[in-house]
């Protein structure tokens, strides 16, 4: 008896031990007082019900035991297709034409209102209300603009449709990530004007294309014209300045011929003048040779400068001589 002592008392401490452990098993499993929140969500502690204010961020978490759980909510963007119809609820450009549209929001949880958002809104309840929203941005934004000016303006229609439901929605724990429009309707009255409008404007083209040949050609035959004008003009003006250049040439001619002329008179009166200087002095030369001869023949008589008539003057100077 001595023996059995020890052992039954270690394999009562051992079911003791065992006993705790299943417990505590069947507490985790069947009351579950832990959460493992992912990277991709938050979280919020609640307790009887009521949200706590604090955003739970990944990980292991704890919640009090069957009066306690933690809800869970995915912050990855999430998709609300909008569809306007064409007709009574579509919407209205600025000239009056009712377009429908198809479109896309992306959207997810404001992950620090996680708290708000359990204790006042549902998933389903936020994606009507930017369902609602988003279409309202649609329809204000397409009533600034006329169906003409929407197929060249799409992307600026989307951005400030966008704008406009960030702050549409800013009051809700919500962000609004993208908006993309891809498909645009209208009435078939208007793809009839359409039609209609586009053979007006293939015929103005082609009256534009007929028109602006004519032009061409009319510009044409003026550039031809202003040509020939402009060489004719050129012609004439070198005609006018070759025969002013000839002119010049002739009057120069005349002038450097008078200019030689009245040289040459020139030359000739002085040499005229010269050789009427050269006999002036040959004269008085000869007059005082012959004045020399007769001083040196002299014989003291005088030599009457007057003559009287009947004196036999070669005979007189005969005997002079002699």
């Amino acid at each position: 008896m001595g023996e059995k002592a020890p052992v039954h008392f270690l394999l009562g401490k051992v079911f003791k031990t065992a006993a705790i452990i299943i417990v505590l098993v069947l507490v985790i499993f069947i009351f579950n007082p832990i959460t493992i929140i992912g990277a991709s969500s938050r979280g919020v502690r609640l307790f009887l019900g009521a949200a706590e204010d604090k955003t739970l961020q990944p990980g292991v978490q704890f919640h009090a035991p069957l009066v306690g759980k933690i809800k869970v909510y995915s912050i990855q963007p999430k998709q609300v297709d909008v569809k306007i119809p064409v007709g009574a609820n579509g919407a209205i450009s600025k000239d009056n034409q009712t377009l429908g549209l198809f479109g896309m929001v992306f959207w997810a949880f404001d992950e620090t209102r996680i708290p708000e958002i359990a204790k006042g809104y549902s998933e389903d309840g936020l994606r009507q209300i930017i369902n609602d929203n988003v279409a309202v941005s649609l329809k204000t934004v397409i009533g600034s603009y006329s169906i003409f000016d929407i197929a060249n303006h799409q992307d600026e229609i989307g951005k400030q449709a966008f704008t406009y439901l960030t702050e549409k929605t800013a009051q809700y724990p919500v962000k609004i990530i993208q908006l993309n429009i891809s498909n645009w309707d209208w009435s078939e009255q208007f793809d009839a004007q359409i039609e209609e409008t586009m053979k007006i404007s293939q015929q103005v083209r082609k009256a534009e294309q007929e028109l602006l040949v004519v032009e061409q050609e009319t510009q044409r035959q003026i550039k031809e014209a202003n040509a020939k004008r402009d060489a004719q003009i050129a012609l004439a003006e070198g005609e006018k300045r070759k025969i002013e250049l000839e002119a010049e040439a002739r009057l120069i001619a005349a002038q450097k011929d008078a200019e030689a002329k009245i040289a040459e008179g020139q030359g000739i009166a002085e040499y005229n003048r010269l050789v009427a200087v050269n006999q002036a002095i040959e004269m008085r030369l000869r007059e005082l040779e012959i004045q020399k001869i007769r001083a040196e023949k002299w014989d003291g008589r005088e030599i009457p400068e007057t003559v009287p008539f009947g004196v036999d003057i070669q005979g007189t100077l005969s005997q002079m001589q002699r």
